[in-house]
């Protein structure tokens, strides 16, 4: 599914498609005259902006993607494609962007990511205690995990796995 938003050279939006009420649940009228940055995870903005600002100077557009927000507050990712529509003076540049949910495509290449990297540690691996504080290590440096563990049959809590090796941060997690 594709979305079209129109929006000022500033950024302003003055048209979206109704498609982006389906994608991200806002209402088309409740964006008209937002900030484009306004639907856009803060951590993306520099990024966002700077693709804005290459469009509008006439640079070649490319693909981009970003982290948008929904009418919820959640973020899904999304791939961008802008291009100016007006070559006239500034007051008169608009950006056409079209917008295309790519976040299960994400998700996808980002799992596909962490196997790649946890295989090469398989590879290299020398010995058993090694390779699992290198796997856990490797899912939490190279993914959104915060933390990763193994566990083995034994004396755990609660006839809970006992924890072998762990890596990141544990917080608000209860356990042994």
């Amino acid at each position: 599914m594709s979305d079209i938003v129109l929006a000022t050279e500033s950024g302003r939006i003055t048209w979206v498609s109704p498609s982006i009420e389906w994608v991200l649940g806002w209402r088309p009228e409740d964006l008209i005259g937002s900030d484009v940055t306004d639907l856009i995870v803060p951590d993306d903005h520099p990024g966002a902006t700077e693709a804005m600002a290459a469009v509008t100077r006439g640079d070649a557009p490319e693909l981009l993607e970003f982290r948008f927000l929904t009418s919820s507050g959640e973020s899904r990712w999304m791939q961008m494609h802008s291009r100016s529509v007006d070559p006239g003076p500034a007051p008169h540049r608009a950006l056409v962007t079209g917008l295309q949910d790519i976040h299960d495509r994400r998700a996808h290449r980002e799992v596909l990511d962490a196997l790649a990297a946890v295989n090469g540690v398989l590879v290299g691996a020398d010995d058993e205690s090694t390779l699992l504080d290198d796997v856990c290590r490797v899912l939490v440096d190279g993914t959104g995990f915060s933390l990763a563990w193994f566990g083995a049959a034994g004396p755990g809590v609660d006839g809970a796995p006992a924890m072998i090796t762990s890596y990141g941060q544990s917080d608000g997690l209860s356990g042994p």
